[in-house]
This record gives structure tokens, sequence and C-alpha cells, in this order.
């Protein structure tokens, strides 16, 4: 069966499925940013100096060493406790990216889902030393959808009615 563009809706599933598949990962990745503890900060609390240690590391002879007692503390933070809601606009982003992919793979637009793929990969790049490491699958498989949109879905070259 053709439709009006010539493909059957079997063709058009691939670049669909790819295009869902970024989506979700793209939230997949920003909801792990968001809400898994992804640093650790500690703190040390000195309680009292000790003279006269003997017996230390580096120390020689009659020398005394002063020693250090107290207490160490371990936290770990989300960056959603360290940047605030602020850091939802940005996480927001590649989220918007993928969502316009799938539109455009929905309704065979290559340019939308060609331009959503590239502009992701080239957030991927920016933000690569930070988050953008999470999203990288997003954004192959974004090129993935943008590729089989362009090619008509089934990986073959379109071929364009006049």
């Amino acid at each position: 069966m053709r439709t009006a563009r010539g493909y059957g809706s079997r063709f058009r599933q691939r670049p669909v499925i790819a295009a869902v598949a970024a989506l979700a990962w793209a939230l997949a990745a920003a909801a792990v940013v968001l809400f898994v503890p992804l640093g650790t900060r500690v703190s040390v609390e000195a309680v009292e100096a000790v003279e006269g240690v003997e017996g230390v590391e580096g120390v020689e002879g009659d020398e005394s060493a002063e020693a250090v007692s107290g207490t160490s503390t371990r936290s770990s933070y989300t960056l959603l406790e360290e940047e605030g809601p602020s850091v939802l606009v940005v996480l927001a982003i590649p989220v918007v990216l993928a969502l316009a992919g799938v539109v455009g793979a929905v309704t065979q637009r290559a340019w939308l889902t060609t331009g959503a793929a590239c502009l992701l990969v080239v957030g991927v790049l920016l933000a690569a030393a930070s988050i953008g490491l999470f999203f990288v699958p997003a954004a192959v498989v974004a090129l993935l959808a943008a590729g089989w949109t362009a090619a008509g879905g089934d990986g073959e070259a379109r071929q364009e009615q006049w």
C-alpha cells in the first residue's frame, strides 16, 4: 500500500522509532543528571592539636611533630541540589531537540529531524566536559533517525514525485 507521498507506513516506522528512542534516552539522561548524586563533598574539622608526637614519618631525630585529631564528613549531592532549579532550563534543551526530531520523523520533514540532530550533536560536543557525555547515545540515535527520514524511511534514496 502506498501513501500520498509514495511510501507505505511500515517504511516510516524506522525513523520514528529511532527518534522516539533518542527522546527516551534524552529524558533518561536528564533524569539521571538531575537526581543521581554525581558529586561528593568532603569537610574536615580539626578538634585539637597534640604536640610532641614521636615516630612521625618525615621527622628526624629528637624533633617533635604536631598531630591533629578531628572529624571528617563526606556527603554526596545531585546537580539539582547544587545548582538549583535553573538547571532544568539547561537540561530541557536536549529533550526539546529530541522532541523536535520526533516531530520531524513523524511528519517526514527531513530538515527538522536533521537540524534537531545536528544541534543535539553540537550541544553534546560543547558540554562534553560536564553533562554532554550522558546525551551521546541520544545524539547518535537522532542522527540515525535523521538519515532514515531523509532517505524516506527505508534506507534507500527517496524518489521525488514531480
